[in-house]
């Protein structure tokens, strides 16, 4: 999918401390497009909301009104305005909309905005109105920096280095079943080699000896955080927490990782680990991504708060079998957040956060050339939307035989009256191996009304 950047700088941050509240005020600019504007956010109600919003027991309910708070901060009218006619443009034109957050200052990058809503058809909150499960739209954090952008793209042979950890002392995770899954949704691409370690060491990460274009790694990440000399602020050290020959835990530091990857020039980095995109309120390049980037790595996926066991395969799986038939980074992260959302993980879907410094998101550029990929590709990402009035006969979807592993379909359908008689499918297949999104608004129901129908129709 080819992408249009809106960038979103904000900037000039200022804690303000008024009537019990801690209001952060900042300036706004759509670059190129609207003038700055100054938004403000309250610290304390967003800190309450994102504790509601992280609990485990945490629905939907805690997502939206966290992501509501972000995004009447974040999106005021025109800004608002600005974005949802941009998606509408791109979702017509069946391209996709990058937006750019362009953040400058520490109160700012902790914010969870991967949780932004844009409810364009207001009333209640809906899964389809957080801006990070539209699969037009990627949401990308972009360091303020001078550093050049590194190009992502990779020539054939594409390499990719899978380690894992699960040392003794730490909560046990199926590294295997993760392995196994990205490696079987890479096997069938001739542009791949893959190389795996279950038990990583630090010895065995990609070096300039042992050169790998993707590094992706399952396992546990740490945060340690401490007090600052900078009153009421705190400064944190992440670390891949990896095995030793005796299978304990083997810390490694984001510093000596980021050293290592861009020696052995890794264009991206995914960290399926927890708190890898966690940072401090005092460093620019406070997390383990951003170490990354600060290495020079074009991207790095990294997960902001603790991540289910689970929901971090789902992701890994759906990433990499979106990457295999030449999406983007941009498109495979929302391919991942889809198949989390998919788990009733009401939160994790948000955990990823993507930056990406390289102009646009294509890895593997000879694979995204080849056409004989090219139906794969188009149904990864298909997208249905229909409106109705009323409806007296028959709407479907989709039908499809089989949704191919790695593919994401979305289907929204809005109808005011299913007149009976009438009947609603949001769509049917007969297998289904990739993620599906049934978004079904229907004010008065008098037929039948049906999300989707998998197998046969005598099963």
């Amino acid at each position: 999918m080819r992408y249009t950047d809106l960038e979103l700088l904000a900037e000039q941050q200022e804690v303000v401390k008024a009537d019990g509240k801690r209001l952060l005020k900042f300036n706004l600019t759509v670059v190129g497009v609207l003038a700055p504007t100054q938004c403000e956010v309250d610290l304390g109600e967003v800190r309450k909301l994102k504790i509601a919003a992280l609990q485990d027991d945490a629905t939907a309910k805690e997502a939206a009104a966290l992501g509501a708070a972000l995004s009447a901060a974040l999106l005021p009218t025109e800004v608002f305005n600005e974005v949802s006619n941009r998606i509408s443009v791109a979702t017509a034109g069946k391209e996709g909309l990058r937006i750019r957050l362009i953040l400058s200052g520490s109160d700012l990058k902790n914010l969870p905005w991967e949780f932004l809503l844009l409810n364009r058809g207001g009333g209640e909150a809906k899964l389809s109105d957080f801006l990070c499960l539209n699969p037009n739209v990627s949401l990308v954090r972009h360091p303020v920096t001078t550093l050049p952008a590194w190009r992502l793209g990779a020539t054939s042979p594409v390499k990719v280095m899978i380690a894992g950890a699960s040392p003794a002392n730490w909560p046990p995770l199926n590294v295997s079943k993760e392995v196994a899954l990205i490696q079987k949704a890479l096997a069938a691409n001739p542009h791949v080699t893959v190389s795996t370690s279950e038990k990583a060491q630090t010895k065995d990460l990609p070096d300039q000896a042992n050169p790998a274009h993707i590094f992706h790694f399952a396992g546990h990440g740490s945060f340690e955080k401490q007090q600052s000399a900078k009153p009421g602020a705190f400064e944190g050290t992440g670390s891949l927490i990896l095995e030793d020959e005796y299978e304990l835990p083997e810390v490694l530091d984001a510093d000596t990782l980021a050293v290592r990857l861009s020696n052995a020039g890794v264009r991206l980095a995914v960290l399926g680990a927890c708190q890898t995109a966690e940072r401090d309120d005092v460093n620019v390049w406070g997390s383990v991504a951003e170490s990354l980037l600060k290495a020079e790595l074009g991207a790095v996926v990294g997960m902001q708060f603790k991540v289910r066991d689970d929901s971090a395969i789902a992701f890994a799986e759906k990433f990499y079998n979106a990457l295999a038939v030449g999406l983007s980074v941009d498109e495979a992260v929302t391919a991942g957040r889809v198949a989390v959302a998919s788990l009733k993980d009401a939160k994790g879907w948000a955990n990823p956060a993507l930056y990406l410094r390289a102009p646009d998101g294509v890895i593997f550029e000879s694979i995204a050339a080849d056409p004989k990929l090219q139906a794969e590709r188009q149904q990864a990402t298909v997208v249905i939307n229909q409106e109705v009035e009323e409806l007296y006969g028959e709407a479907i979807g989709f039908e499809f035989d089989t949704i191919g592993p790695g593919s994401s379909t979305t289907v929204k359908q809005k109808v005011n009256t299913v007149k009976e008689g009438g009947k609603l499918v949001g769509g049917t297949a007969r297998q289904v191996g990739g993620t599906v999104h049934v978004d079904q608004t229907i004010e008065d129901a008098e037929g039948d009304v049906t999300g989707i129908s998998i197998g046969d129709d005598d099963d």
